[in-house]
C-alpha cells in the first residue's frame, strides 16, 4: 500500500464486513455476491503478484481482465 507500512487484512475485513451485511439483514443472495466480488478481485491480486490496495489503477485492471465488455462484467457482477 502506498504510503503506508502496515497493509490491510483484506480477508480480517471482508469476514468482518459480510457479518455487517448479515446484521442489516442484507439477502443472502446480496451478502454472497457481494463477498464473491471481493474475492475475486483478491485472488486475481494473488495471481497478478499485486498487493491489493484498492487504486483505482487496479480496480480498472481486475474489472479489465474479466472481459473487454463493460456489459458482460456488469452481468458478472450481479449474477
Amino acid at each position: 500500500m502506498s504510503g503506508n507500512d502496515e497493509a490491510l487484512d483484506f480477508e480480517w475485513l471482508l469476514t468482518s464486513w459480510k457479518r455487517n451485511l448479515e446484521s442489516q439483514r442484507r439477502s443472502e443472495h446480496t451478502v454472497r455476491a457481494y463477498t464473491a466480488s471481493v474475492r475475486s478481485w483478491l485472488n486475481w491480486c494473488e495471481d497478478n503478484w499485486e498487493d491489493p490496495d484498492l487504486s483505482r489503477r487496479q480496480i480498472d485492471a481486475w474489472t479489465s481482465s474479466m472481459t473487454g465488455s463493460a456489459a458482460t462484467v456488469r452481468l458478472r457482477q450481479i449474477s
